[in-house]
């Protein structure tokens, strides 16, 4: 990119604004020599600062590329911080609506731990429930790890 900038910036012939058709050519080769190494110093001047402002350019276009690509990524960062205060911002609806999910069972949870509870006391008296599994009289009540022998 930047050789190609330089060549065209190099490239570029200025208007001729000598007098030199208004003067007659020198007939002495000193001179004319002369004469042609100056203009081939000054084309090769030329050329060097064309390639010199060409690399110049370029390098600007090269940052102005990662300036913009730096733009992009810090435009990115920001979205994705506004998502987050988004979240956020809705995070106690989400947390309020999750602790309401089970409402519905609830009751029925409720009237199953209570029957559970009323089973375990009325086992645990040997009065069995409704009657139903009541020791007799003169009947032993199970000893903790009768299975097992002891």
């Amino acid at each position: 990119m930047a050789q190609q900038l330089g060549d065209y910036l190099g490239g570029q012939q200025a208007l001729d604004t000598t007098p030199a058709e208004a003067l007659p050519s020198s007939t002495s080769n000193i001179t004319v020599r002369e004469e042609e190494r100056q203009r081939n110093n000054a084309q090769q001047f030329t050329n060097q600062q064309g390639q010199a402002l060409g690399q110049l350019r370029s390098f600007g276009d090269f940052l102005g590329g990662i300036g913009r690509d730096q733009a992009r990524d810090a435009s990115l960062i920001g979205q994705i911080g506004g998502f987050k205060m988004g979240s956020q911002g809705v995070l106690p609806y989400e947390l309020d609506e999750a602790g309401k999910a089970g409402d519905g069972m609830r009751f029925f949870g409720d009237l199953l731990g209570g029957a559970g509870s009323v089973a375990t006391g009325a086992g645990l008296s040997g009065q069995g429930l409704f009657g139903i599994g009541a020791m007799q009289p003169g009947q032993q009540p199970l000893r903790l790890g009768f299975q097992f022998g002891t």
